[in-house]
């Protein structure tokens, strides 16, 4: 079992803890750091770099220290600490900023992406996106989107909705999404432990894997303006259900995965 309490000792000199960690992991914690499908694990509780003289700062992911950094091309504001949502601690953003890395990307042909957030309007806004500040028709990158504050979005590169769950939200009420793809089965997306929307022919593999985010490309007036809690992401579609009989191990492990990551975000942030 890994130890997820706190990143491995690997980081850059200027890291410090935003947040002491528990004494002893959560069972849902646990339950989670077990899973050999999580590729990365961004969680505002952890590790965090203080902004530098460029008003930039990092935020560490928990499996390997991966940095994701706030573009400063994007803004000047750089994402500030907060405990948002359940009093949790969260990464707020003020829309005019979004954290990218070159060393985080999403499987092209099978990923999920797991997130908590809270919107500060009603603006359409980006959870996640592709890192190119350009688009190329028949693209596709992970970008995920509340739209008008109410629809959760799956876009193309060229802005067209891929997945709409619509008018499933409360503006700025906090929400707990789980977006899975597979070329097998598509795009699907969760919402507080619920599927509510699934298109089986949306099963283009991805062609833009860097992910962001807090926004897609570079889009003024779409970066993410509100609270973000834990991210994850995992190189499988772990919304596939399971069969009614003969599930394979892989099934089952991504069964494992969804049940894992949902009681965690459910137990940690209360958002149903």
């Amino acid at each position: 079992m890994t130890n997820m309490l706190r990143i491995p000792g690997t980081l850059p000199p200027g890291f410090t803890a935003y947040a002491d960690a528990p004494p002893t992991q959560t069972p849902e914690e646990i339950a989670v750091g077990q899973s050999t499908l999580l590729a990365n694990w961004f969680d505002p509780a952890t590790t965090y770099l203080p902004a530098d003289v460029n008003g930039k700062r990092s935020w560490a992911e928990r499996l390997n220290g991966s940095l994701m950094t706030n573009r400063t091309d994007v803004g000047t504001t750089a994402p500030t600490l907060t405990t948002a949502i359940n009093s949790k601690p969260t990464v707020s953003m003020a829309a005019t900023t979004a954290l990218t890395s070159a060393s985080v990307n999403v499987n092209a042909g099978a990923w999920s992406i797991a997130c908590v957030g809270k919107g500060a309007d009603s603006t359409t806004r980006f959870l996640t996106g592709q890192n190119p500040t350009t688009s190329v028709a028949g693209n596709y990158g992970p970008s995920i989107a509340i739209y008008l504050g109410q629809t959760i979005r799956i876009y193309d590169e060229a802005n067209a909705s891929r997945l709409d769950a619509t008018n499933v939200l409360t503006a700025m009420a906090a929400f707990t999404i789980v977006v899975g793809f597979s070329t097998s089965r598509g795009l699907t997306i969760r919402l507080n432990g619920t599927q509510v929307a699934q298109a089986g022919g949306a099963t283009q593999a991805l062609t833009r894997t860097q992910l962001q985010i807090g926004q897609n490309k570079n889009t003024a007036g779409s970066a993410w303006s509100g609270a973000l809690g834990d991210f994850l992401i995992y190189n499988a579609d772990i919304t596939e259900p399971l069969p009614g009989s003969g599930a394979t191990d892989a099934q089952k492990a991504q069964a494992a995965a969804l049940a894992s990551c949902e009681a965690y975000l459910r137990a940690k942030y209360a958002t149903w």
